[in-house]
């Protein structure tokens, strides 16, 4: 607030700008919005005041012009840490990452304890493809605030990404919901890999499932057929009889059977296995 103003006028601008954040905490905010530019005409250096009316346009979706507002108000006070956050925010949105990850490192660095702060760093580190980054400030998130699954599972899917898989199960294991199928989850991780064209990430996201569940059928054919398609027959031969061993008539297993065979130049041994297949 303007320190020239009346003690008089003083009052009436601190009336105004309670009833205004009032109103914005009860989710009025046109009234708000209302009352915090009567504010601002009385003094137009009150910096809550600029801040939070940014925070309305923010909750709009006016991020360019809540952006503007409370950069306006950072200037007359820098020390704000919320405004530098929702600052943050309305970066984030407009797609201007970099600044975003300025922003709310200044935010932490005025309140280093903040987990939603962390939250959105962690995040905005996150689309930046920055995973170590990104694992880090989860992890200070987690600190805070342990209980929250979103932030672990989102943690745990980082780790695989870098390919630290131990620590991945142990975040899926310490859900508040009690331990996953902790095989599905590497095998479902696998798939996704394998459609990013990620073969050789998604072969060791199926070893290490096969390690939690080595009988379990679904993921054994996957692994087989990852490592056919990546010429690494002599490696799938051993799943593959295993597989057939245990379902002999199974149509996808004696598909891969003869492929694999044809790939090893085996033909008389492919031959009936992939014309029984058209027979079918």
């Amino acid at each position: 607030m303007s320190a020239s103003l009346p003690s008089t006028a003083g009052n009436a601008v601190a009336e105004d700008f309670n009833r205004a954040l009032e109103s914005h905490q009860k989710g009025k905010l046109d009234r708000a919005k209302r009352g915090y530019k009567r504010v601002l005409k009385t003094a137009p250096n009150h910096s809550d005041a600029l801040h939070l009316l940014g925070v309305v346009d923010l909750q709009r979706g006016n991020h360019q012009q809540a952006a503007g507002l409370i950069r306006q108000s950072i200037e007359i006070n820098p020390s704000m840490a919320a405004a530098h956050y929702n600052l943050a925010r309305c970066e984030k949105e407009l797609g201007d990452l970099e600044a975003a990850s300025t922003s709310v490192s200044r935010a932490l660095e005025l309140t280093p304890d903040d987990a939603d702060a962390h939250l959105l760093q962690g995040n905005i580190y996150s689309e930046l493809d920055q995973k170590e980054h990104a694992i880090a400030a989860f992890s200070r998130v987690l600190e805070l605030a342990p209980d929250l699954d979103m932030v672990r599972r989102t943690r745990a899917h980082l780790k695989l990404d870098i390919e630290e898989f131990d620590e991945a199960l142990e975040d899926m294991e310490r859900l508040n919901g009690g331990p996953e199928d902790l095989h599905v989850f590497l095998r479902d991780m696998a798939i996704a890999r394998i459609n990013q064209e990620c073969r050789d990430s998604a072969l060791r996201l199926l070893e290490k499932a096969l390690e939690l569940a080595p009988e379990e059928m679904q993921t054994l054919s996957l692994y087989a057929g990852t490592l056919i398609d990546g010429d690494r027959n002599n490696d799938a031969l051993p799943v593959m009889r295993t597989l057939l061993r245990e379902d002999p008539d199974n149509f996808d297993y004696r598909m891969k059977m003869g492929i694999l065979l044809s790939n090893q130049k085996r033909f008389k041994e492919a031959l009936p296995l992939l014309q029984a297949l058209h027979e079918e």
